[in-house]
């Protein structure tokens, strides 16, 4: 995605099957269903999805991605995590938080 892209709107991505990796580092909203269904979704250039921008991850965002093994948060938590973001990801799914705060 282009850096200009601040927004993946509700759907944009829904059951998306081909989509296997996705730069989501300059992000700063995931709205409702936005990857729901992208089970080939994984990530692994990137070692799972890095959400380093994002303030509001909206219901059901990155669920049944089957294939999905980790999240990564850098800097600030989000204000707004929406119900079951993760819901129905790989068995040995991981959130990861890195903070600059001392």
């Amino acid at each position: 995605l282009p850096e200009s892209c601040k927004t993946i709107n509700s759907f944009a991505f829904s059951k998306c099957d081909v989509l296997e990796n996705i730069n989501l580092k300059d992000v700063n909203a995931i709205m409702n269903n936005a990857f729901d269904g992208c089970e080939s979704l994984t990530c692994e250039d990137l070692g799972g999805v890095e959400l380093s921008e994002v303030y509001a991850i909206g219901d059901y965002a990155f669920s049944d991605c089957s294939n999905l093994s980790s999240a990564t948060f850098e800097g600030a938590a989000p204000s707004t995590f929406g119900n079951t973001v993760f819901a129905n990801v790989a068995s040995d799914f991981k959130i990861y938080y890195y903070s600059d705060m001392v």
